[in-house]
Protein backbone atom coordinates (compact mmCIF):
# COMPACT_ATOMS: atom_id res chain seq x y z
CA UNK A 1 0.00 0.00 0.00
CA UNK A 2 2.39 2.43 0.77
CA UNK A 3 4.24 1.41 -2.71
CA UNK A 4 1.49 2.42 -4.39
CA UNK A 5 1.03 5.59 -2.68
CA UNK A 6 4.12 6.54 -3.14
CA UNK A 7 3.91 6.18 -7.01
CA UNK A 8 0.61 7.85 -6.80
CA UNK A 9 2.26 11.17 -5.15
CA UNK A 10 5.31 10.65 -7.40
CA UNK A 11 2.64 10.69 -10.43
CA UNK A 12 0.90 14.05 -9.01
CA UNK A 13 3.88 15.97 -7.98
CA UNK A 14 5.19 15.10 -12.03
CA UNK A 15 1.77 16.03 -13.43
CA UNK A 16 1.95 19.39 -11.05
CA UNK A 17 5.74 20.13 -12.37
CA UNK A 18 4.15 19.93 -16.00
CA UNK A 19 1.24 22.03 -15.64
CA UNK A 20 3.53 24.55 -13.77
CA UNK A 21 6.06 24.56 -16.55
CA UNK A 22 3.12 24.91 -18.96
CA UNK A 23 2.10 28.00 -17.16
CA UNK A 24 5.77 29.31 -17.24
CA UNK A 25 5.86 28.40 -20.77
CA UNK A 26 2.64 30.57 -21.79
CA UNK A 27 3.74 33.44 -19.30
CA UNK A 28 7.00 33.60 -21.08
CA UNK A 29 5.34 33.22 -24.42
CA UNK A 30 2.79 36.23 -24.10
CA UNK A 31 5.67 38.44 -22.49
CA UNK A 32 7.71 38.14 -25.81
CA UNK A 33 4.65 38.63 -27.60
CA UNK A 34 4.42 41.98 -25.91
CA UNK A 35 7.67 43.17 -26.61
CA UNK A 36 7.08 42.22 -30.72
CA UNK A 37 4.15 43.77 -31.13
CA UNK A 38 3.72 46.59 -28.79
CA UNK A 39 7.35 47.66 -28.36
CA UNK A 40 9.13 46.82 -31.63
CA UNK A 41 5.80 46.84 -34.06
CA UNK A 42 6.68 43.93 -36.34
CA UNK A 43 3.52 43.08 -37.57
CA UNK A 44 5.05 40.02 -39.58
CA UNK A 45 6.94 38.39 -36.57
CA UNK A 46 3.97 38.61 -34.57
CA UNK A 47 2.26 36.69 -37.11
CA UNK A 48 4.53 33.98 -37.52
CA UNK A 49 5.19 33.81 -33.35
CA UNK A 50 1.59 33.77 -32.37
CA UNK A 51 1.14 31.20 -35.33
CA UNK A 52 3.40 28.93 -33.73
CA UNK A 53 2.42 29.01 -30.22
CA UNK A 54 -1.38 28.93 -30.97
CA UNK A 55 -0.43 25.22 -31.74
CA UNK A 56 0.24 24.66 -28.62
CA UNK A 57 -1.61 26.53 -26.46
CA UNK A 58 -4.84 26.96 -28.93
CA UNK A 59 -7.05 28.25 -26.68
CA UNK A 60 -4.74 31.61 -25.54
CA UNK A 61 -6.97 34.81 -26.31
CA UNK A 62 -4.02 36.87 -26.69
CA UNK A 63 -2.13 35.18 -29.25
CA UNK A 64 -4.95 35.20 -31.36
CA UNK A 65 -5.98 39.06 -30.56
CA UNK A 66 -2.02 40.04 -30.91
CA UNK A 67 -2.07 37.92 -34.39
CA UNK A 68 -5.53 39.40 -35.50
CA UNK A 69 -4.22 42.96 -34.72
CA UNK A 70 -0.79 42.36 -36.80
CA UNK A 71 -3.25 40.91 -39.80
CA UNK A 72 -5.35 43.81 -39.14
CA UNK A 73 -1.91 46.04 -39.91
CA UNK A 74 -1.00 44.22 -43.12
CA UNK A 75 -4.58 44.59 -44.66
CA UNK A 76 -5.34 41.09 -44.65
CA UNK A 77 -8.79 41.91 -42.81
CA UNK A 78 -10.51 38.63 -43.12
CA UNK A 79 -7.77 36.58 -41.42
CA UNK A 80 -8.03 39.89 -38.68
CA UNK A 81 -12.08 38.85 -38.37
CA UNK A 82 -11.55 35.35 -37.84
CA UNK A 83 -8.66 36.15 -35.28
CA UNK A 84 -11.28 38.39 -33.25
CA UNK A 85 -14.21 36.22 -33.93
CA UNK A 86 -11.84 33.18 -32.14
CA UNK A 87 -11.68 35.25 -29.22
CA UNK A 88 -14.70 35.23 -28.91
CA UNK A 89 -15.73 31.30 -29.51
CA UNK A 90 -13.13 30.85 -26.72
CA UNK A 91 -14.63 33.06 -24.02
CA UNK A 92 -17.96 35.18 -25.63
CA UNK A 93 -17.47 37.72 -22.92
CA UNK A 94 -14.12 38.13 -24.24
CA UNK A 95 -13.26 41.92 -24.16
CA UNK A 96 -10.00 41.69 -26.31
CA UNK A 97 -12.49 40.06 -29.13
CA UNK A 98 -14.60 43.11 -28.96
CA UNK A 99 -12.03 45.44 -28.76
CA UNK A 100 -10.15 43.82 -31.64
CA UNK A 101 -13.70 43.84 -33.60
CA UNK A 102 -14.25 47.40 -32.78
CA UNK A 103 -10.55 48.45 -34.03
CA UNK A 104 -11.12 46.44 -37.19
CA UNK A 105 -14.63 48.36 -38.18
CA UNK A 106 -12.78 51.56 -37.60
CA UNK A 107 -9.99 50.87 -40.11
CA UNK A 108 -12.76 49.59 -42.25
CA UNK A 109 -14.35 53.34 -41.92
CA UNK A 110 -11.45 54.85 -42.56
CA UNK A 111 -10.91 53.25 -45.56
CA UNK A 112 -14.39 53.30 -46.67
CA UNK A 113 -16.46 55.95 -45.03
CA UNK A 114 -19.06 53.31 -44.78
CA UNK A 115 -21.49 54.23 -41.82
CA UNK A 116 -22.31 50.93 -40.96
CA UNK A 117 -18.62 50.25 -39.88
CA UNK A 118 -18.62 53.27 -37.86
CA UNK A 119 -22.02 52.03 -36.34
CA UNK A 120 -20.41 48.62 -35.67
CA UNK A 121 -17.34 49.62 -34.36
CA UNK A 122 -18.95 52.61 -31.59
CA UNK A 123 -21.40 48.86 -30.62
CA UNK A 124 -17.65 46.73 -30.67
CA UNK A 125 -16.41 49.37 -28.23
CA UNK A 126 -19.39 50.01 -26.01
CA UNK A 127 -19.31 46.29 -25.39
CA UNK A 128 -15.28 46.15 -25.01
CA UNK A 129 -15.90 49.02 -22.61
CA UNK A 130 -18.39 47.07 -20.77
CA UNK A 131 -16.58 44.22 -19.89
CA UNK A 132 -12.75 45.71 -19.18
CA UNK A 133 -12.08 45.82 -15.26
CA UNK A 134 -8.78 46.76 -15.50
CA UNK A 135 -9.28 51.01 -15.20
CA UNK A 136 -6.17 51.83 -17.49
CA UNK A 137 -7.30 49.34 -20.26
CA UNK A 138 -10.69 50.62 -20.05
CA UNK A 139 -9.59 54.33 -19.93
CA UNK A 140 -7.53 53.36 -23.31
CA UNK A 141 -10.21 51.66 -24.79
CA UNK A 142 -12.61 54.84 -23.96
CA UNK A 143 -10.05 56.99 -25.80
CA UNK A 144 -10.29 54.94 -28.69
CA UNK A 145 -13.70 54.77 -29.32
CA UNK A 146 -13.61 58.72 -29.31
CA UNK A 147 -11.40 58.28 -32.56
CA UNK A 148 -14.41 56.75 -34.33
CA UNK A 149 -16.93 60.29 -33.18
CA UNK A 150 -13.67 62.81 -34.38
CA UNK A 151 -14.01 61.06 -37.52
CA UNK A 152 -17.78 61.38 -37.73
CA UNK A 153 -17.12 65.41 -36.81
CA UNK A 154 -18.40 64.38 -33.80
CA UNK A 155 -15.57 66.46 -31.82
CA UNK A 156 -18.11 67.76 -28.33
CA UNK A 157 -18.69 64.17 -28.15
CA UNK A 158 -15.28 63.21 -28.87
CA UNK A 159 -14.20 65.61 -26.27
CA UNK A 160 -16.44 64.58 -23.48
CA UNK A 161 -15.55 60.82 -23.66
CA UNK A 162 -11.64 61.72 -23.88
CA UNK A 163 -11.65 64.06 -20.97
CA UNK A 164 -14.15 61.17 -19.18
CA UNK A 165 -11.44 58.68 -19.67
CA UNK A 166 -8.81 61.21 -18.71
CA UNK A 167 -10.32 60.89 -15.04
CA UNK A 168 -9.95 57.48 -14.98
CA UNK A 169 -6.48 57.20 -15.82
CA UNK A 170 -4.46 60.21 -17.10
CA UNK A 171 -2.50 58.32 -19.64
CA UNK A 172 -0.12 59.74 -22.44
CA UNK A 173 -2.72 57.91 -25.20
CA UNK A 174 -4.98 60.26 -24.35
CA UNK A 175 -3.46 63.45 -24.81
CA UNK A 176 -2.36 62.68 -28.07
CA UNK A 177 -6.10 61.65 -29.18
CA UNK A 178 -7.39 64.99 -28.05
CA UNK A 179 -4.61 67.06 -30.16
CA UNK A 180 -6.02 65.35 -32.90
CA UNK A 181 -9.96 66.47 -32.00
CA UNK A 182 -8.39 69.87 -32.50
CA UNK A 183 -6.36 69.57 -35.47
CA UNK A 184 -9.65 67.79 -37.45
CA UNK A 185 -11.07 71.30 -36.69
CA UNK A 186 -8.24 73.37 -37.61
CA UNK A 187 -7.44 74.79 -34.16
CA UNK A 188 -3.74 74.08 -33.98
CA UNK A 189 -3.06 76.16 -31.02
CA UNK A 190 -4.63 73.57 -29.12
CA UNK A 191 -3.54 70.65 -31.08
CA UNK A 192 0.45 71.37 -30.63
CA UNK A 193 -0.47 72.04 -26.94
CA UNK A 194 -1.96 68.73 -26.23
CA UNK A 195 0.85 66.86 -27.92
CA UNK A 196 3.37 68.74 -26.31
CA UNK A 197 1.22 67.42 -22.92
CA UNK A 198 1.55 63.79 -24.46
CA UNK A 199 5.30 63.79 -25.15
CA UNK A 200 5.94 64.63 -21.17
CA UNK A 201 3.82 62.09 -20.31
CA UNK A 202 6.02 59.08 -18.52
CA UNK A 203 2.49 57.15 -18.84
CA UNK A 204 1.66 55.84 -21.70
CA UNK A 205 -0.85 52.37 -22.47
CA UNK A 206 1.25 52.26 -25.92
CA UNK A 207 4.46 53.86 -26.90
CA UNK A 208 2.94 53.94 -30.25
CA UNK A 209 0.60 57.15 -29.60
CA UNK A 210 4.12 59.02 -28.08
CA UNK A 211 5.46 58.50 -31.17
CA UNK A 212 2.37 59.59 -33.18
CA UNK A 213 3.11 62.47 -30.51
CA UNK A 214 6.26 63.11 -31.81
CA UNK A 215 5.23 63.04 -35.34
CA UNK A 216 2.31 65.33 -35.25
CA UNK A 217 4.52 68.20 -33.61
CA UNK A 218 7.14 67.54 -36.67
CA UNK A 219 4.58 68.03 -39.04
CA UNK A 220 2.83 70.83 -37.62
CA UNK A 221 6.73 72.65 -36.77
CA UNK A 222 7.50 71.50 -40.88
CA UNK A 223 3.78 72.34 -42.78
CA UNK A 224 2.54 75.26 -40.21
CA UNK A 225 5.68 76.39 -39.11
CA UNK A 226 8.31 76.06 -40.98
CA UNK A 227 10.13 75.29 -38.09
CA UNK A 228 12.64 72.77 -39.83
CA UNK A 229 14.65 72.57 -36.46
CA UNK A 230 11.59 71.29 -34.34
CA UNK A 231 10.49 69.37 -37.11
CA UNK A 232 13.99 67.76 -37.24
CA UNK A 233 14.17 67.29 -33.67
CA UNK A 234 10.71 65.64 -33.41
CA UNK A 235 10.54 63.35 -35.93
CA UNK A 236 14.16 61.95 -34.47
CA UNK A 237 12.46 61.36 -31.20
CA UNK A 238 9.35 59.37 -33.02
CA UNK A 239 11.69 57.25 -34.92
CA UNK A 240 14.30 56.61 -31.53
CA UNK A 241 10.75 55.22 -30.81
CA UNK A 242 9.54 53.32 -33.90
CA UNK A 243 13.21 53.19 -35.78
CA UNK A 244 11.64 51.10 -38.85
CA UNK A 245 8.11 53.09 -39.22
CA UNK A 246 8.90 53.86 -43.07
CA UNK A 247 6.67 57.04 -42.92
CA UNK A 248 8.74 58.70 -39.97
CA UNK A 249 11.93 57.51 -41.74
CA UNK A 250 10.33 59.08 -45.23
CA UNK A 251 9.03 62.19 -43.18
CA UNK A 252 12.62 62.85 -42.03
CA UNK A 253 13.89 62.99 -45.81
CA UNK A 254 11.39 65.42 -46.59
CA UNK A 255 12.39 67.65 -43.66
CA UNK A 256 16.60 67.05 -44.86
CA UNK A 257 15.73 67.98 -48.18
CA UNK A 258 14.92 71.70 -46.86
CA UNK A 259 17.08 71.79 -43.62
CA UNK A 260 20.63 70.65 -43.08
CA UNK A 261 21.30 69.38 -39.03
Amino acid sequence: MKIINLKLVNIIVLLSLLFTSCILDKDKAIKKLKQIYIINSEDSKTISFTSKYIKKFPNEIELYFYRGLANMNTKNYLKALDDFNKCLIINSNSNMGYKGLAQLYYKKYIYNKDDKHAILSIDYFRKAIQLTKIQKEKSAIMAEYAKVLILQEKYKEALRLLNKSKTICDIGDIYTIIGFNYRFQNDMINAKKYWLEAINKTNYYSQYKKALAYFSLSRNAFKNESNYKDALKYINKAISIYPKNENYINNRKQILEVYEE
